[in-house]
């Protein structure tokens, strides 16, 4: 059993049973453990000897933590009791984050708190939303193949331009990640197959906003389109009899208008 420094159990001359088990390192008590952060009093705090998590408390922003893993990894955490319900909310890691920016995240939860919103239970309908190819997924069996004769070009086009998207969280693609894929895929392959991307992911999130509950943005709505040139196109062999069936079909009709005018 790991314990505080001497210096600490030395405040009441008897340390009792239960104030002991509030110093052990990875105890599950709610006792707070503060300090002031900084880097080098966080690198030295020693990982608990259970299978517990312990969890420090910065003496300067409300509810944020340090969370230590029996294997010593180092996590910012926000601790707050939202509606009367204890919540633990990751900020980052603490390799990746510097103090002050683990405090300013830790600001901002709070404030939202402070407005009676929680962001744990925000993060967790993130969690649970539908990732990019889940959401075409739903698109093509509720809506395209029903209602569009070119679903399998919508298909082709996800499988071919947005197939590095595809288990990303749906809230987590914004407006200006549309608008760079646009231009990419414009220079790259043209303005076409760029424009039909982001018509295609339009129309996907305001299915999902207008049919599925999804309540957020769509980032690619009102993307201005790269104009775009007239392609001549030419009939392959497997089309042709239906063209001429379809020309002879119009000369008919055209010919019984003609005929009925002459009379």
């Amino acid at each position: 059993m790991v314990l505080w420094p001497y210096s600490v159990l030395a405040m009441v001359n008897e340390p009792s049973p239960k104030l002991r088990k509030f110093a052990t390192l990875g105890s599950t008590s709610v006792a707070k453990r503060k300090l002031h952060f900084t880097r080098e009093k966080i690198e030295k705090l020693p990982p608990p000897t259970n299978s517990q998590r312990a969890y420090y408390y910065d003496a300067k922003v409300r509810g944020l933590a340090i969370a230590i893993s029996p294997l010593g990894k180092r996590t910012f955490i926000l601790y707050r009791k939202v509606a009367g319900r204890p919540e633990r909310i990751t900020i980052g890691p603490f390799t990746d984050l510097s103090i002050e920016q683990a405090r300013g995240q830790a600001e901002k939860l709070n404030a939202h708190i402070a407005m009676g919103e929680n962001p744990a239970a925000s993060k967790r309908k993130i969690r649970a939303e539908m990732t990019l190819k889940e959401l075409l997924d739903t698109f093509l069996l509720l809506y395209a193949k029903e209602h569009k004769r070119t679903w399998k070009n919508d298909q082709w086009t996800f499988d071919r331009y947005l197939h590095g998207w595809k288990l990303k969280k749906i809230s987590s693609i914004r407006r200006p990640d549309v608008v760079a894929l646009h231009r990419h895929i414009g220079r790259t392959h043209g303005k076409y197959i760029a424009n039909r991307v982001v018509e295609l992911l339009s129309s996907m999130f305001n299915r999902a906003r207008r049919d599925w509950g999804y309540e957020g943005a769509n980032p690619a709505e009102k993307i201005s389109p790269f104009k775009e040139r007239k392609r001549a196109r030419f009939l392959d062999g497997n089309e042709l009899p239906a063209f001429f069936k379809s020309l002879a079909q119009e000369g008919n009709e055209q010919s019984a208008i003609t005929s009925s005018l002459a009379y």
